[in-house]
């Protein structure tokens, strides 16, 4: 009998420190949406323009192209 109380308060221990412990992991949003008009400079719209993001703090780079 004493070996299930403590298997019990054991058990209730790991789940008090797992759930006051904090948050042991983050999300992270993968894709997103840019919205806007590509002009040149004279403010003319420019149909199915090439578009780069740039993410400077990761190195990386996107391509897309927009639409009509």
């Amino acid at each position: 009998m004493k070996s299930i109380k403590k298997q019990v308060y054991l058990g209730i221990l790991v789940l008090a420190v797992a759930l006051l412990g904090g948050r042991t992991g983050y999300g992270q949003a993968v894709y997103g949406s840019l919205y806007g008009t590509v002009t040149d400079n004279t403010g003319a719209i420019v149909p199915n323009a090439t578009v780069t993001v740039t993410d400077v703090s990761k190195g990386t780079q996107t391509v897309g192209q927009s639409n009509d």
